[in-house]
């Protein structure tokens, strides 16, 4: 295929995956509602072979799971990786349409050095726009009060993402005040914001 149509179809708007996200937030975090709430929430992108996100995961977090000791620090309340609640499998409907763009993909694009392990731009696009169609999903939820804001804090998080979504969904989905800990805490100097190609 032509870099022209591969372009084509990396720009396309993937109404399909947002709107199924969207539906399987709702009904995940109004399973958590149910059962005490949670503070924090993130959806987890996770690389697979050759960087691809092959699959997506939940995480969450209470004020109850903080140890007394972390209660008030940034870094524990507001980092996934330190949550009490990882890695659960609450999207399946999603991971198998990510499945499905993830195959297309490897079916229009080839790299001209397939031994090469750095991600080409075609590949990085790739994954920018996945990310795109999933913090869409969480800004229509944000939009209907259920996650973020003021709710709770809120993130996609993907940080070995070559990609800034990590930062830009911080900055989405949070209040001004939660974003600006969160920045103090895991952005430095070097730290990019393009926040555009997520819109």
């Amino acid at each position: 295929m032509s870099n022209r149509a591969l372009d084509l179809w990396l720009a396309r708007t993937d109404d399909e995956l947002v709107d199924t996200l969207a539906g399987e937030l709702r009904r995940h975090v109004a399973k958590l509602e149910r059962a005490g709430g949670f503070y924090a929430y993130a959806v987890l992108s996770l690389a697979g072979d050759a960087h691809r996100l092959q699959y997506l995961d939940a995480a969450y977090n209470r004020e109850a799971d903080l140890k007394s000791e972390h209660a008030d620090k940034v870094y524990y309340r507001l980092s996934p990786d330190e949550w009490a609640h990882y890695g659960l499998a609450a999207y399946p409907k999603s991971t198998r349409l990510l499945a499905a763009r993830n195959a297309e993909f490897s079916r229009l694009h080839r790299k001209k050095k397939p031994d090469d392990f750095m991600l080409d731009e075609f590949q990085k696009t790739h994954i920018s726009h996945l990310h795109r169609s999933i913090l869409r999903s969480m800004k229509v939820v944000r939009a209907e009060g259920l996650l973020g804001g003021k709710k709770s804090f809120a993130i996609l998080w993907a940080p070995d993402s070559p990609d800034d979504v990590l930062f830009c969904s911080a900055k989405a989905l949070n209040t001004r005040s939660t974003f600006n800990a969160f920045w103090r805490e895991f952005g430095d100097e070097f730290t990019r914001m393009d926040c555009d190609r997520f819109k």
